[in-house]
């Protein structure tokens, strides 16, 4: 669910059954997460994949567009999700992209972006 922002922009306002239960038992919104990350400076997109559940709990990654040094805005990315939602909520994976692959509807590749994070994960 979503409305389109005056700048053409979507913002996403809901998403059905896809909460984070973390090892902690903690629910995490994807969409909280991705809009406190897109509100950093320098991050232009976010987007929260889901990962195989691990024995401890669920896992996500998350991928951004940045502008400037990938290694400097990963660390941005997850000291921010630590001071807002606390460390049970520390992704296993931060991707910085220079673009998010995309489907042919134009929306960022979920399953190409899953396949990324997987990797040396």
């Amino acid at each position: 669910m979503g409305t389109r922002l005056p700048n053409g922009r979507v913002k996403i306002t809901g998403r059905s059954h896809d909460l984070i239960k973390t090892v902690e038992g903690e629910f995490l919104s994807p969409v909280m997460v991705e809009n406190a990350v897109v509100a950093l400076e320098a991050i232009k997109e976010a987007v929260v994949i889901a990962l195989p559940a691990t024995e401890e709990g669920e896992r996500y990654a998350i991928a951004a567009t940045a502008s400037g040094r990938s290694s400097a805005a990963e660390v941005r990315v997850r000291n921010c999700i630590r001071k807002r939602f606390g460390p049970f909520a520390s992704p296993a994976r931060i991707l910085i992209l220079n673009d998010l692959p995309r489907a042919a509807h134009g929306k960022p590749d979920r399953a190409k972006l899953k396949e990324m994070s997987l990797i040396d994960a």
